[in-house]
């Protein structure tokens, strides 16, 4: 969680800055930053809680709440309530199936690298239309 803290002041720092400066080499336009900004006001919370499950999401979660304008308390309450139920979810499956542990973590690190894929495509899929619609 202090490594998420400081990535979430990373993300209030500079990320914004550094994103609003160069996104335009990455896609990032003003109007999709608002978009940015509306989803994160809408779904931030349950991102950041949802991330902890996700490998890859994880790491970025916290810097992308931060460059967003979800306050630090809010982030520290999901992020937090998610730390406990992943750490909940993976202590009592492990303590479940005792020396199966091994073959669960392989699943869960190749299931959350199919998750993250799958995200990734999809952002494409959008980014793509959303470009046809505006052409």
């Amino acid at each position: 969680m202090v490594g998420d803290n400081i990535g979430f002041l990373i993300g209030r720092r500079g990320g914004r800055v550094l994103i609003e400066r160069h996104g335009g080499r990455l896609g990032l336009t003003s109007a999709r930053l608002a978009q940015f900004d509306a989803f994160f006001t809408k779904h931030g919370a349950k991102t950041v809680f949802i991330a902890r499950f996700v490998t890859g999401l994880r790491v970025v979660a916290a810097v992308l709440a931060g460059a967003s304008t979800m306050s630090w308390n809010t982030f520290l309450l999901f992020n937090a309530t998610g730390a406990v139920a992943w750490a909940s979810t993976f202590g009592a499956v492990g303590y479940l199936l005792g020396y199966s542990w091994e073959t669960i973590e392989r699943w869960i690190g190749d299931l959350g690298l199919a998750f993250l894929i799958v995200l990734a495509v999809a952002a494409v899929v959008a980014i793509v239309r959303s470009r046809r619609q505006t052409t």
